[in-house]
């Protein structure tokens, strides 16, 4: 009996594959390859967050999930809802935040001239062939490539960042669960899942979404490294990398300053092939990022971030404007004023936008999470936590980086959310820290035997 029951359900899962390889064979041919690309991308999003905390944390299955689908069903509900209401307005052709409407006209243009055999590039699209912003970067090839196979389907392009912004979900509850414990994971993770701003970034097409996606999947993917070492994880390590490199390569130089301090001091390797490694990759880094670096080199390392800084520092959301660069004791001079940027602007009442008044209540949120963050910064070092000062060290490289190179309210807040993001793992830490002291000190012998 028990046997013939067993064969109905094996035979009803097989009815259920069956039936939707039908489904979705019938919708490929009825309906316009623009529209099934969509739901292609919902469907193995769902597998691939599936996949992810199968191999990982099978044992918390339940709980990620759910929290998974939560996140990355809310963004794909926003983002169709903010496409059809702009598009009813006649707004930036339904992209509720202007960039996104650039970066998709010009990837529009770039893969129709794909379609008629002409060669593109970075170099000659602006002075050949126009672009809607002005500009071109390696995202707008990436939005022509995704209209090269789905057709004209913006939603594609919006879906694609939902299930990057929602995957970051899963890697931060695995992070945190693994450096602390199962509490924490979920306060971090369900923040992150539900953080507005976080949500309204990850339903357009924007290049946040995939850079955060790159950052903190390297980041967990070297902290599993550490522990484990095999081929796959190194493989997935790369990946990440590959993605931050293409969509922002400057974030590779504060990510590769963090991942060096914690590959040095955390790794149980020989101290000459620890520092062989790092050379090699910093040389690596400095080929790839040639273009980036070089006028640095040429221009002076102080000038060029002057510089930077200064075309950043403009319109009604620029902050510190007037202060300049001029020598190496102006920048120590700047970092207490630059912290305080970084971590406590913009204020809720500085919005002058829809998007930006969007924030305005996450904010008064962030800075009563502050304190617990602070406490539970306290807590991870007293545990002595290799792994957390990890993700503390990342936190300050990332805060400097930022302090150096932002001066504009509206980008800096777009370009902190990795620093959010891993700061909700160390609040979480302080808001559960009645419960988890005991179990933490009990952790940290075990991490650091």
């Amino acid at each position: 009996m028990k046997i013939k029951t067993l064969g109905c359900i094996n035979l009803d899962k097989n009815n259920m594959v069956l039936m939707t390889a039908i489904f979705i064979t019938i919708l490929f041919n009825i309906l316009p390859v623009e529209y099934i690309f969509p739901l292609l991308i919902i469907l193995a999003g769902l597998l691939l967050g599936a996949a992810i905390i199968l191999i990982d944390s099978p044992q918390e299955f339940n709980a990620i999930f759910l929290i998974f689908i939560a996140g990355f069903a809310t963004r794909i509900l926003l983002s169709m809802f903010l496409y059809s209401a702009t598009s009813i307005l006649n707004k930036d052709y339904g992209f509720f935040i202007g960039d996104g409407c650039n970066y998709s006209l010009n990837g529009w243009k770039i893969s129709r001239l794909w379609e008629l055999g002409v060669n593109v590039t970075r170099a000659n699209f602006v002075s050949s062939f126009g672009s809607a912003s002005g500009t071109v970067s390696n995202y707008d090839f990436l939005n022509a490539f995704i209209y090269s196979i789905s057709g004209y389907s913006p939603m594609s392009l919006f879906f694609i960042n939902c299930l990057a912004g929602s995957i970051t979900i899963i890697f931060i509850f695995i992070i945190a669960k693994n450096i602390f414990n199962r509490e924490i994971a979920m306060v971090s993770s369900v923040l992150c899942a539900f953080w507005p701003s976080f949500i309204l970034w990850s339903s357009q097409n924007l290049k946040d979404p995939l850079t955060n996606f790159g950052i903190i999947g390297f980041l967990y993917f070297l902290i599993k490294l550490r522990h484990n070492l095999r081929f796959n994880t190194l493989l997935f390590l790369f990946f990440c990398l590959l993605i931050v490199y293409y969509v922002r390569p400057l974030m590779i130089i504060p990510l590769g300053m963090a991942s060096a301090v914690y590959f040095l001091f955390c790794f149980r390797l020989p101290k000459v092939l620890k520092i062989s490694f790092i050379v090699f990759m910093a040389l690596l880094t400095l080929y790839l990022l040639k273009d980036v670096i070089v006028p640095y080199l040429r221009s002076g390392i102080l000038e060029e971030i002057n510089s930077v800084r200064a075309v950043r520092s403009y319109g009604n959301l620029a902050y510190f404007s007037e202060f300049r660069f001029t020598s190496w004791w102006s920048i120590l001079i700047y970092m207490p004023l630059g912290f305080f940027a970084v971590w406590f602007l913009p204020f809720p009442w500085q919005g002058f936008s829809s998007s930006q008044i969007f924030a305005g209540p996450e904010i008064l949120v962030w800075y009563m999470l502050f304190p617990f963050f602070v406490k539970g910064v306290c807590i991870a070092i007293k545990n002595n936590s290799k792994d957390s000062y990890f993700l503390l060290a990342a936190i300050a490289v990332f805060s400097i980086f930022l302090i150096m190179y932002e001066g504009n309210l509206g980008t800096l807040y777009r370009h902190k959310a990795v620093i959010i993001m891993l700061t909700f793992i160390f609040a979480g830490l302080g808001l559960q820290s009645r419960h988890t002291v005991n179990s933490l000190d009990a952790f940290s012998i075990e991490v650091n035997k």
